[in-house]
């Protein structure tokens, strides 16, 4: 035997004995990837005897690795090289020992337990934890329902193998491997780690529990149909943040799919199983098998060096699942996905109809140059384009011809807008579909021209005619069932024009008696709401009962704009603050008094719009330009400005909010990051 004290290559650890630390000269020659074991181990207080065997192959070199007084080096073949069962990285390496003094597992040298950083800290006390029913199966054991200190959590429990020494030492490895992540990995878009134990018999990791389920889950729940393009997106934007903090940090995850992405009780995604996560700097030798080969990135598959951008590859092909709601290569085993990967340059097929920004953020991600693959940093700036289209695919969204002119100078440059020609007065644009149609105002003579934007492709088109001319401000659109209604006309006459989006053609509908000098309008249920400043009086209109007066009020005069969120109608009055109209009794309703306050209730806003089922409003004061959110269900408020963020407080009905976005564009758009 040789006397582990005295390796050239082992510095003793005088509070251990049964703890070596590897020097660095040992290192630059030893990487990882190299295989190593102990074949036996003695130890006493005194120090201890060890023999080891190294396979030189791995290290590219025929000098010694370890050296000892009166033996000859590997190099003179004295000892046979060895294959070993654990990869090591510099750093420290234990051993556990039984009664016969052998050494029974090594551990991941990164991370050995005894050397985990705060250990009592995240040891939780076996008596507080309740187990309930399995739910799922993991990589490295099962998940059970639970509560730690009456709290719902997530137990994983770890199942270790007692006949077999190869697999009891993987697992230990795994096990240390992911408690230390989880406990150093803190974001909102990642699993909270909550504690572990490591006893004889019990090792579990106890995590937050994610009552939603998984994303794989909540997409076979929809049979696989899409999802809604807005929660596609956000929950997209969940994992990219998430995944660039974990790269920040220098960590691969190299598991990524929909079945370790949760939704938790606020429907945010948190990132999960970090059980084959691995450090970046250190891949040359990770383990080729570990991760799902309907994600797995093309090098993994092949087992060739990868680094940080083979979780950019799986994130493309989740980011396919949200938009199609598929399982990937659905029609494939695993097996025959994997080689149509790699021998065929086979990717999921993505629909016609799917955004371009998105197709491009898709392919990009899978592209086979891995240099061209986008970092998660990079989806941040890109998702920002995919928001401008989201919030114009409800069917209530209700803006203006302005709007779009501020926006389309922002977004031209993302290649959204290819056709940037837009009408220079206000109107009112609705959408049916993925388009959007308003009229194109003439000045100072009528003008019956109609454009539409095709929020599939970004461009604008000039449409089909409308049969009567129209004066700026002067008509209401709307849609009713899944039909355009434009009410007004030119020199105060009442006419009614339908536009068919699927014939695209226009109709002549006749004439009505009530006189409509609208500015604002929103459909809500089967009538079109109008609102006639001059007179003081809204009306309504339906295709079967035609235009009605529903309510006279003179602070209407003072309106700056109006919306519908969730099947109520909201607007804004420079005097009369923030309203909301009661359609039953006929009344309007205030929702947030100004106080005197310099907020949007005070001032001229821009426009209003549904956003996420809330009210965000857009508005100028002294060429500054603000954002206000108003969550209807809370009646809470937050105020920001474009391009300084300010955290307010503004009390309403007994609630105080502090909150605060992030606002790229300028006073039209809010751009939700």
């Amino acid at each position: 035997m040789l006397d582990g004290a005295k390796f050239n290559v082992l510095n003793h650890n005088n509070n251990d004995n049964n703890y070596y630390t590897f020097t660095q000269d040992f290192y630059q020659k030893l990487n990882e990837g190299t295989n190593m074991f102990m074949e036996s181990m003695q130890t006493s207080n005194a120090g201890g005897s060890v023999s080891m065997s190294v396979d030189n192959s791995s290290v590219g070199s025929s000098d010694a690795l370890i050296g000892h007084p009166g033996l000859n080096s590997l190099r003179n073949n004295t000892y046979s090289p060895s294959v070993g069962q654990s990869v090591y990285r510099p750093g420290k390496i234990t051993h556990l020992l039984d009664n016969d003094a052998l050494a029974h597992a090594l551990m991941d040298s990164m991370y050995p337990t005894e050397g985990l950083a705060n250990y009592e800290e995240w040891t939780i006390n076996l008596r507080n934890l309740r187990m309930g029913p399995p739910f799922a199966q993991g990589a490295f054991g099962k998940l059970y329902k639970g509560s730690y200190n009456g709290v719902d959590v997530a137990i994983k429990i770890l199942e270790r193998p007692e006949n077999s020494l190869e697999k009891a030492q993987f697992m230990e490895q795994q096990f240390q491997q992911e408690v230390t992540m989880l406990a150093n990995l803190k974001h909102p878009n990642i699993v909270r780690f909550i504690g572990a134990c490591r006893k004889p018999m019990v090792w579990c990791i106890v995590t937050e529990y994610a009552k939603g389920g998984s994303v794989r889950q909540f997409l076979t729940k929809r049979q696989n149909r899409a999802v809604p393009l807005k929660t596609a997106v956000k929950q997209a934007l969940d994992v990219a943040r998430g995944m660039a903090y974990v790269h920040a940090h220098n960590f691969i995850h190299r598991d990524l799919k929909s079945d370790n992405l949760l939704i938790s009780a606020d429907k945010s995604i948190k990132i999960a199983d970090f059980g084959v996560a691995r450090i970046e700097v250190h891949t040359e030798g990770m383990t080729p098998e570990t991760g799902t080969y309907r994600w797995m990135a093309p090098e993994m598959i092949q087992h060739r060096t990868y680094n940080q951008k083979v979780d950019v590859y799986s994130f493309g092909i989740v980011l396919w699942e949200l938009i199609t709601g598929q399982l990937p290569f659905q029609n494939m085993t695993a097996v025959q996905a994997a080689f149509a990967v790699v021998n065929r340059g086979v990717r999921p097929t993505i629909p016609n109809d799917c955004l371009p920004a998105l197709t491009e953020i898709m392919t990009r991600c899978w592209d086979g140059n891995a240099q061209s693959l986008y970092l998660f940093y990079h989806f941040h700036q890109d998702s920002k384009r995919c928001h401008w289209i989201t919030l114009r695919r409800g069917e209530k969204m209700i803006t203006s011809t302005h709007d779009y002119q501020v926006e389309q100078r922002s977004c031209s440059l993302a290649g959204l807008l290819t056709s940037p020609h837009f009408p220079t007065f206000y109107s009112s644009g609705v959408s049916v579909g993925s388009e959007i149609y308003f009229p194109d105002h003439g000045w100072p003579f009528p003008s019956t021209k109609v454009r539409v934007l095709d929020t599939r492709s970004g461009t604008i088109r000039m449409g089909p005619s409308m049969k009567v001319a129209r004066w700026a401000h002067k008509e209401a659109m709307g849609v009713v069932d899944g039909k355009i209604y434009v009410i007004g006309g030119t020199y105060g006459k009442n006419q009614v024009e339908v536009f068919d989006p699927e014939t695209q053609t226009w109709e002549f509908a006749g004439e009505e008696k009530v006189q409509c000098n609208s500015r604002f309008s929103a459909s809500l249920e089967d009538k079109v709401y109008m609102v006639d400043l001059e007179h003081g009086r809204i009306s309504a209109y339906s295709p079967r009962e035609g235009i009605n007066n529903v309510a006279t009020e003179r602070l209407i005069e003072h309106m700056n704009c109006m919306c519908v969120v969730e099947n109520v109608i909201y607007a804004c009055f420079k005097r009369s603050g923030l309203m909301w109209f009661d359609t039953k009794l006929k009344v309007w309703r205030r929702l947030i008094d100004s106080g005197g306050k310099a907020t949007l209730c005070s001032f001229n806003a821009g426009k209003m719009a549904e956003y996420e089922g809330k009210l965000a409003v857009f508005w100028t004061q002294i060429n500054t330009n603000f954002v206000e959110k108003v969550d209807i269900r809370c009646r809470i408020i937050a105020l920001d400005r474009v391009g300084e963020e300010i955290r307010g407080k503004i009390e309403s009905s007994g609630s105080v909010a502090t909150c605060s976005y992030s606002i790229t564009l300028s006073h039209c758009l809010v751009v939700s990051d």
